[in-house]
């Protein structure tokens, strides 16, 4: 793998970053219920124990991670070198990133807004005591 590839790479892995520690600053501030994650290796930062997080502190830990892709998002657009190998591959990274926002966070989103419930998915699953 050629360093631009790794380098794309690594500005991709950094922009999913960007977007978690959002989330982790939202949950911190609200004072949402949340956890270190289970694995060392987890792409994320924290888990949410959706049993003693309402629904404010839930929408607050999401539109600082909404916010910190729109920013990486155009940042990228305006900034990365999209004739090089490295840029293609970090605005595709970024891309894919910020469409699963999209798709999969947006959503979940919307549905607390819309109804107060915390949905419990695998992602939101509190440490076995």
């Amino acid at each position: 793998m050629g360093i631009e590839v790794t380098c794309g790479i690594l500005t991709g892995l950094c922009a999913l970053q960007f977007h978690e520690w959002g989330h982790l600053y939202g949950g911190l501030r609200s004072g949402a219920a949340i956890y270190p994650p289970r694995r060392l290796t987890s792409p994320f930062l924290f888990g949410i124990d959706h049993t003693n997080t309402n629904r404010d502190q839930f929408l607050s830990l999401t539109w600082p991670a909404f916010t910190a892709t729109a920013l990486y998002f155009l940042g990228f657009l305006v900034l990365l070198p999209h004739d090089q190998t490295a840029g293609k591959v970090a605005l595709a990274m970024g891309s894919i990133s910020a469409a699963l926002t999209v798709l999969i966070e947006f959503p979940i989103a919307g549905y607390v807004f819309r109804t107060g419930k915390i949905p419990n998915t695998a992602l939101f699953k509190p440490p076995a005591v």
